[in-house]
């Protein structure tokens, strides 16, 4: 049986990736853009972040990122697309 602590963690990680998300939908640019570098952070190790990102829907948002001007937007959507896509085994 599972204790209150793990319930307790995934409610942060559901939350952390709904603020991330809002972030990254936001329309302001320098906030996609740290939005995108934190969803790299966070789905760097981590296969529960991945499933959660990508069950919120982020990947279209990132891929949107890929055409944006700004400095360092595409730097950060690529990479955290590339850590969505890894595959755990």
């Amino acid at each position: 049986m599972a204790s209150d602590d793990e319930f307790t963690g995934e409610d942060h990680r559901r939350t952390v990736v709904r603020e991330t998300v809002d972030l990254a939908i936001s329309g302001e640019p320098e906030m996609e853009v740290r939005a995108a570098r934190e969803i790299r952070r966070l789905t760097k190790t981590s296969a529960r972040y991945r499933r959660l990102f990508a069950e919120a829907g982020v990947i279209e948002t990132l891929v949107r990122m890929l055409a944006l001007p700004m400095d360092g937007s595409k730097e950060a959507a690529l990479l955290a697309l590339l850590n969505l896509a890894v595959k755990d085994e």
